[in-house]
């Protein structure tokens, strides 16, 4: 201590200080540059060495603890993955029917993925939805569209600078000469918010499994045969409903997160269908599962899980969020427990 008691800092004073803890800044280093700044009494430059050790014991305190939650969530993921190796549960399963309490208490509440076969069949035709009779009703209407889609892992991370507005005719047009991902209409295209959402009064309810249709928990894609959403995560529960023709998936559950190479966001570097192993070696031992939705199936992919998808043929899909039990899980209240 200087001399005489602590005295209470401002605030801006304050964030000086954590500005220079947290570049790293010695205790030396901080005081001279904070004592050079302002004209301070002895009471203050006793606040400042202060309030500098505080910052640091707490900073130091808190990476200690994160350091700590970190090797213990890996070793919980590893567990995981050795009961779920352990299991013999092949793939994905498979059901013929939707029964809301099986469907919540053995899949979405379990975060397990299932197959839906058929689910169309026994809820609604979505005749409405099929391209011929969009193409019929909506044929004028403008769409934005994302076009030249690169063919590598990670292309949607910015999608927002291969965008196009055509007529939803001249898109259908495009889909019959398109290869691969020349053109797409994908979820951040908003249709089914905008120029498409009169296709929500279409929708029967499905009682016990999704709430009132919303334009903020649908939406619509349209893409030709291989185009291709590369591996990433969701941070919802999503149920997927193949419309019109079929669509490939490859599944990984989120315990081999570290198996995937995640360095931006919810994106995987890997391309799952024809992985480079040379460059990504750990993604051999991840545990893909695959799956085809035909016309009509349904899928559960639970928050976390690891997906990429190509399409099979022209095809017309839906995703719903909007699931009776509860579907927000927010980043902010993970920040906070953290």
């Amino acid at each position: 201590m200087i001399g005489g008691e602590p005295a209470a800092l401002s605030s801006a004073l304050r964030a000086q200080i954590l500005a220079l803890v947290l570049r790293g800044a010695s205790r030396d280093d901080t005081v001279a540059t904070i004592f050079g700044k302002h004209d301070l009494t002895t009471g203050e430059k006793n606040a400042v060495v202060d309030e500098y050790e505080r910052l640091v014991t707490t900073i130091a305190s808190r990476e200690r603890y994160r350091a700590m939650a970190d090797a213990k969530a890996a070793w919980m993921m590893a567990n995981y993955r050795r009961l779920d190796a352990q299991s013999g549960r092949p793939g994905i399963d498979e059901l013929d029917r939707l029964d809301p309490e099986e469907f919540f208490q053995q899949y979405y509440f379990r975060n397990r993925p299932v197959k839906i076969r058929r689910l169309l069949e026994r809820w609604q035709g979505f005749d409405a939805w099929h391209l011929p009779r969009l193409v019929s009703a909506y044929g004028d209407v403008p769409l934005e569209i994302t076009v030249n889609r690169p063919p590598v892992a990670g292309h949607d991370v910015g999608p927002e600078a291969d965008l196009r507005t055509v007529p939803l005719r001249e898109f259908a047009a495009m889909l019959e000469r398109a290869k691969s991902d020349e053109v797409y209409l994908i979820a951040r295209n908003r249709a089914i918010q905008q120029t498409l959402s009169p296709l929500l009064d279409t929708l029967d309810p499905l009682d016990g499994v999704l709430t009132p249709f919303s334009r903020a928990h649908t939406n619509l894609w349209i893409g030709p045969r291989d185009a291709t959403t590369y591996l990433h995560h969701d941070v919802t529960n999503v149920l997927f409903v193949q419309v019109e023709g079929a669509k490939k998936f490859w599944l990984i559950p989120p315990y081999h997160g570290n198996h995937v190479y995640n360095k931006t966001g919810v994106f995987s570097d890997v391309d799952a269908e024809h992985p480079d192993l040379a460059r990504f070696p750990l993604f051999a031992f991840a545990a893909v599962s695959t799956t085809v939705l035909e016309e009509g199936d349904a899928l559960l992919i639970p928050i976390g899980w690891w997906h990429q998808v190509r399409s099979l043929s022209t095809s017309v899909s839906a995703t719903f969020l909007n699931f009776v039990h509860d579907n927000v899980f927010s980043i902010a209240e993970f920040s906070r427990l953290g």
